[in-house]
């Protein structure tokens, strides 16, 4: 669909009701207390519209599809007002109006085929409406790396022209952008859920070990940073009081983390001896600890790679200019983190060295932290305004598969 292009079957007020609809927010403990059919509580019946253990296998998993079914429109009118509202038009170039204009459209065009489908409570309906999240999941995945591109290459071309960037445009476009990754996040890992549920009720989350997590992820950084310098890395010692202690995760989720704060690190204590002209076997080595909480498990991260000055701080969490191969990730790894529950921060000492903290929630109580854009009713009609104009000609647009889609009316000015 190009950026003319605009739908005319989704009805206003039905827009203007799920933008101004705030999201759900499920947590981890009520994720897997579905997956797993224990006995749900009274926030989990209320929150999935039924109580499903007692219902048979196949049949448990309809609440969850009932849920997203009233979520997901929701959840993606979140993505239609934070393009809309949060990124400044008047500090944006035709380029990156122009891919905000054509993503609204795609928006609008998700939420009006998710409109249309009936409630899925039988199973030729689930059947249908998981052929159709299959195809959400990778148009909202191309839409986020269509933003991020699109602002990439404007703050690119910025840099190549010797325009002076404007620290405060940056910052907006790289707020917006991760704001849209969380959002997007959340949505895609709620529908990947459900797809693997329902193709063999495969468990996404387990009880996994943070300690086993970690020496996984220490031994992954290692063998990275040896190839990626071509040396030897550092030692990395891994402190814990107790080894047995385990939250509810993903399989990869906490090995993943670490990897990226450790490969920050590493590769810092590389650089800094290479400077140094450091033997690689006289490299400091590198400390992890991990602490237990009532509420929290803490990982801290050490290392003496000569730390990062005050003012390249602000880097490590911009997706659009950053070129540092050992930092990209992190960024992410904050948003996932937070996603769950915990949280990523680092302290650093210019001349010495850096402490990153990884933060795992243990209570798996919390709800998810995505971000939530209001809108009022009288924004959303202004919106709407600019997007049905003037229409010349009707033509049939296809997104989704035959066997679950509908032909949808889009017009072209």
């Amino acid at each position: 669909m190009n950026a003319t292009v605009c739908l005319k079957a989704l009805n206003r007020g039905l827009l203007t009701r799920l933008a101004t609809t705030p999201v759900n927010r499920v947590s981890v403990q009520q994720m897997y207390a579905m997956e797993r059919f224990s006995p749900a509580s009274s926030l989990l019946v209320s929150l999935f519209c039924r109580d499903v253990t007692e219902a048979s296998d196949r049949a448990k998993i309809l609440a969850p599809m009932e849920f997203l079914h009233a979520e997901l429109p929701v959840r993606l009118c979140q993505n239609f007002n934070l393009l809309n509202t949060r990124l400044r038009s008047d500090w944006a170039d035709h380029q990156v109006n122009t891919k905000v204009h054509q993503l609204t459209l795609n928006l609008l065009e998700d939420i009006d085929v998710l409109a249309g489908f009936p409630v899925p409570t039988k199973p030729h309906d689930v059947a249908s409406f998981i052929s159709a999240l299959k195809v959400l999941q990778v148009r909202q995945n191309q839409n986020y790396t269509s933003l991020r591109e699109c602002l990439s290459q404007v703050t690119s071309r910025q840099l190549r022209s010797g325009q002076p960037q404007r620290p405060l445009i940056h910052e907006n476009m790289n707020d917006v952008l991760m704001d849209y990754f969380s959002l997007n996040y959340g949505t895609n890992w709620l529908i990947a859920q459900s797809i693997n549920q329902y193709n063999g009720f495969q468990c996404v989350l387990n009880e996994v070990s943070p300690h086993s997590a970690a020496e996984q992820a220490i031994q992954t950084a290692r063998q990275w940073c040896s190839q990626y310098y071509s040396c030897e890395p550092p030692e990395v010692k891994l402190i814990s009081k107790k080894t047995n202690i385990e939250v509810i995760a993903t399989n990869h989720s906490i090995q993943d983390s670490l990897f990226q704060v450790l490969k920050h690190s590493i590769g810092s204590v590389i650089e800094h001896s290479q400077t140094l002209r450091t033997r690689a076997s006289d490299m400091p080595p590198l400390e992890v600890r991990m602490t237990e909480g009532e509420e929290d498990i803490c990982f801290r991260v050490s290392d003496l790679g000569g730390g990062i000055p005050m003012s390249s701080m602000s880097n490590i969490w911009d997706q659009l200019s950053n070129s540092t191969e050992k930092t990209k990730g992190l960024s992410m790894t904050r948003s996932i983190s937070r996603y769950f529950g915990g949280d990523l921060e680092i302290v650093s000492m210019e001349g010495n060295g850096t402490e990153s903290y990884l933060y795992l929630d243990r209570t798996g109580t919390i709800g998810e932290c995505i971000p939530s854009v209001s809108i009022t009713d009288e924004e959303v009609d202004s919106l709407v305004d600019t997007l049905y104009y003037e229409k010349s000609k009707e033509e049939v647009v296809r997104v989704y598969s035959n066997e679950t889609c509908t032909e949808r009316v889009a017009v072209t000015a």
